[in-house]
């Protein structure tokens, strides 16, 4: 993790290199550290959190939580043989 801000709303960054192997799947989660006791909390859906992913030629692709969702863990995308994966699974 590059920037971890604790204090108001982000940005967050975090750097990955990234080793494309057959054996070896990423996953990106993001976690509600204020609620995490709270399986009830719809906190995080209503933060508008938004993930966005670069790559040396640029932003390839971003998510945005959606609203409505029980939850404190966002697992957000996977990363499998090099191709992102959508999962967007609040829980």
């Amino acid at each position: 993790m590059d920037r971890d801000d604790t204090s108001s709303y982000g940005p967050e960054t975090v750097t990955l290199t990234l080793r494309v192997d057959n054996n070896v799947t990423y996953k990106y989660y993001v976690y509600d550290y204020t609620n995490g006791g709270s399986s009830s909390s719809m906190a995080m859906s209503f933060s508008e959190a938004k993930v966005e992913v670069y790559s040396s030629k640029g932003k390839i692709k971003e998510f945005t939580i959606a609203p409505n969702q029980y939850g404190t863990r966002w697992n957000v995308f996977e990363i499998m043989n090099g191709n992102i994966i959508s999962v967007d699974e609040v829980n």
